[in-house]
């Protein structure tokens, strides 16, 4: 299934969000996989990932 965008986007802008979405895909997946990669794309409770971003530490 093809989609394209409402209205005719810059090209370059349109894959680059493209590519953005198929990765954030790509690390949901792997994430559920595999709870040990590199970094994984949601850190696991009780730990800070990404600068404190997601912090549950309390």
């Amino acid at each position: 299934m093809q989609i394209t965008p409402p209205t005719p986007a810059p090209p370059e802008r349109w894959k680059r969000f493209k590519e953005r979405q198929k990765r954030r895909n790509q690390e949901q997946h792997s994430f559920r996989q595999q709870d040990q990669g590199d970094k994984p794309h949601k850190a696991p409770q009780g730990t800070r990932e990404r600068g404190g971003e997601l912090d549950t530490v309390a």
